[in-house]
Formats: structure tokens, C-alpha cells, sequence
């Protein structure tokens, strides 16, 4: 699959080659997908409630056959309209109509090409988020709220959102038009690990430390 190399200008060589195979297998299950790489072959779709519609499991710039879970090739139509921003435009769907009625919830065979020659254009910023998600919270510059340069003073937010779905606060929307399915969380992998929020000394544990629920220094 072919990424645009304006990511690699905006983060770097360095965090590029290191968070780029994550990036992409985070950014692969934010929008439901086995796999982005463009792939020709059969996969199953799920008739809807309706019996006409049918949610197709990836992102197909190509349907050749649909057949019933008896072999037999069924009717349908397509629309491609989700286009992938880039110049010459690819067109996608993720779904068909059947021309005749067929059994709700009922499997069929999808042949055809899905996944992405490209990525699309919209997803590079996405992209470009997690890589830069990840690379801050390597160095944890995600958290730092001040510094003071001559004591080497550093203090570190206590986050309510992990670092990743901080990123992507601004893709949400954009994020929703990709996904494949009605509901996910927008973090997954190594990216949904909690954000480390204290630097304690060894002998002392987060309830000495805050206070909570225990005496301030009790065990001080």
C-alpha cells in the first residue's frame, strides 16, 4: 500500500520507521478492517434487516460476483461513492443492494477487490496522529505542562484521556465516516495502555503519596 510521504516529513524519519507497522495495525482496527492492503478475493457480507441490503466487510473499489450461501450468483447494484481524495480518484462502498429480497441476516460471497492500493487521503492525517501519539508518549512530551530549564525541573499532567484518543479528538468525526462498524473504541493495541501518571520513589505508594484515602505520609 502506498502512504503519502508528506507523514514522514511531519514526523520524522525516526518515529516513522519505529510507530509506522503500529500506526497502521491501530488505524486497521479503528475502522473494522482485517486488513487496509489492497487484496482481490472472496470475503463474506451480512444481509440487513431488509433483506436487499448487504454491509460488505471492508472498503471494495470493486464488487465482480456476489452468490448465495447455496452457490447460486444473485443479482445486485453498487454505488461507489466514497472517494479517496487523491488525483486521479479511487471510488469505494461498503455495501450493495440486492435486486431481489434474500433471507435478513443471512451470509453471502463477496468477490471482489478491497483494501486500499492508496491510502486515502482523508485517513493520512488520522495516520499521522497515531504516529505522533505514540512517538510523545515514548518521550512522554504528551504530559509535560512546564519545564524550567536551569533546575531541570519537568512536571507531568495527570491525564484523563489517553494519549491516543487526545490525538484523535479532532479526526472523531472524519474517524466515524471510515469505520466499518456502528460502534469501536478509537484506541486499541499498545496505544490503549494507561498513560504512566506518577514518578513515585520505590518505598512510597500512590495513597501516601495523594493522600486518598489514608493519612498523608502515613507510612513516611
Amino acid at each position: 500500500m502506498i502512504i503519502d510521504d508528506n507523514i514522514r516529513d511531519q514526523v520524522g524519519d525516526t518515529a516513522y520507521t519505529t510507530w509506522k507497522d503500529a500506526a497502521l495495525a491501530d488505524l486497521t482496527a479503528m475502522l473494522c478492517m482485517s486488513w487496509l492492503d489492497e487484496t482481490t478475493d472472496t470475503m463474506t457480507g451480512i444481509v440487513g434487516d431488509d433483506g436487499q441490503h448487504v454491509i460488505l466487510p471492508s472498503w471494495y473499489s470493486e464488487v465482480t460476483d456476489v452468490k448465495s450461501t447455496y452457490g447460486t450468483s444473485l443479482e445486485y447494484s453498487v454505488e461507489y461513492a466514497k472517494s479517496d481524495g487523491w488525483t486521479p480518484e479511487t471510488k469505494y462502498t461498503n455495501g450493495l443492494t440486492l435486486t431481489a429480497p434474500y433471507l435478513p441476516g443471512m451470509v453471502v460471497a463477496i468477490t471482489g477487490t478491497h483494501g486500499f492500493n492508496r491510502l486515502p487521503a482523508p485517513l493520512t492525517g488520522i495516520l499521522t496522529a497515531i504516529i505522533q501519539a505514540d512517538q510523545s508518549m515514548t518521550d512522554r512530551t504528551d504530559t509535560i505542562t512546564s519545564k524550567r530549564i536551569e533546575d531541570v525541573s519537568v512536571t507531568y499532567a495527570n491525564p484523563t484521556q489517553t494519549t491516543l484518543e487526545h490525538s484523535l479528538t479532532p479526526y472523531k468525526a472524519l474517524l466515524d465516516t471510515w469505520k466499518l462498524c456502528l460502534s469501536t473504541p478509537d484506541t486499541g493495541g499498545l496505544l490503549s495502555m494507561p498513560t504512566p501518571h506518577y514518578d513515585l520513589p520505590w518505598w512510597e505508594n500512590i495513597q501516601d503519596h495523594t493522600g486518598d484515602d489514608y493519612s498523608y505520609g502515613t507510612a513516611m
